[in-house]
């Protein structure tokens, strides 16, 4: 698939194209150190990301045309994204090129891989192919701070709003 930097410096959100099976063996021995240190920070780490999706709730959840990530009562979200479904009407890729163009990262949310080309007969899945268009993620990691996330979600609104006159 093309670097990240091309994709970065798209005018929509380019989907990568998978021509091919493949695998992604890159967890190097200094990598897997690095992961066993961070499992000790686990529990602290997901309560940033929860903390941080709470914010975005709050700040986005009367956004009209946006839909937001649901976390079932019995189970626990990680949070290692945080996306939202756009409705139909409105076009991702704009709403993305606003969410850049003020500094904010965006990106496609979820995948449908029935859709790439590596599969010779793909599967019709409707539901599937129309969350992958109105899927958009936006900026989530654990050290987000409160500022930095009120003006990711003031960006959204603007970004969906605009796209909306």
């Amino acid at each position: 698939m093309e670097s990240a930097f091309f994709r970065q410096q798209a005018d929509e959100l380019p989907v990568p194209v998978f021509d091919m099976l493949g695998y992604n063996y890159k967890l190097s021995d200094i990598q897997a150190a690095v992961a066993l240190v961070q499992l000790g920070r686990l529990p602290a780490l997901l309560e940033a990301r929860r903390r941080v999706a709470r914010r975005y709730g709050e700040l986005l959840s009367s956004l009209e045309g946006v839909g937001l990530p649901v976390e079932l009562g019995d189970r626990e979200h990680t949070w290692q994204s945080f996306v939202l479904t756009l409705d139909p009407e409105l076009s991702r890729g704009r709403v993305a090129r606003r969410l850049r163009e003020a500094g904010i990262q965006a990106n496609i949310g979820t995948f449908a891989s029935h859709l790439q080309p590596v599969y010779e007969d793909p599967a019709v899945c409707p539901i599937s192919a129309g969350l992958f268009d109105r899927h958009l993620a936006i900026p989530m990691h654990a050290n987000l701070t409160e500022s930095q996330v009120d003006r990711v979600a003031a960006a959204v609104i603007r970004a969906v709003q605009g796209e909306r006159e």
